[in-house]
């Protein structure tokens, strides 16, 4: 879903860029098949997709920029998958982050940790120009929704 069907470029972990169908296959695949498992009992998440979004005519490398260097910080350790869509008015990237981390431990956000994502993605924001506030409610936004293994 969120590379368009290996139509948009993804960005993992180690900067390598991931097009086309295969490719973003393949990556489905690593991260069921290499490196600590993923669990397949209980109502477990996988991975974490987080969006982060800015308004209408915010630049959208800036937050492409901000978005990376966010998740560089903040999921280190953890394999992950990034990609900023063009098809709203406002600008945003997805993160796709697996749940567990090359240490073999999970993932598991809570409110603090929320609101930390938000905190360095304004700061990294700023860094850039952009003016921009981790404040709940503002169009900075972060949701957790799984995504669909073996889709693109």
């Amino acid at each position: 879903y969120i590379s368009r069907e290996g139509e948009l470029p993804m960005t993992d972990q180690n900067g390598n860029e991931i097009v086309g169908v295969e490719a973003v296959r393949d990556v489905s695949w690593r991260w069921i098949n290499e490196g600590p498992a993923l669990s397949d009992v209980g109502q477990s998440k996988q991975a974490f997709n987080i969006i982060f979004s800015m308004p209408e005519g915010t630049d959208a490398k800036a937050l492409h920029d901000a978005v990376q260097a966010t998740a560089e910080h903040e999921f280190a350790g953890h394999q992950w998958v990034m990609v900023q869509h063009f098809d709203e008015p406002h600008v945003h990237a997805h993160v796709c982050v697996k749940a567990v981390g090359f240490d073999g431990l999970r993932l598991n956000p809570r409110k603090a940790d929320l609101h930390r994502w938000r905190e360095r993605f304004a700061h990294e924001l700023r860094e850039r120009g952009v003016e921009a506030d981790a404040a709940e409610g503002i169009d900075a936004f972060l949701a957790k929704r799984p995504p669909a293994w073996g889709a693109a």
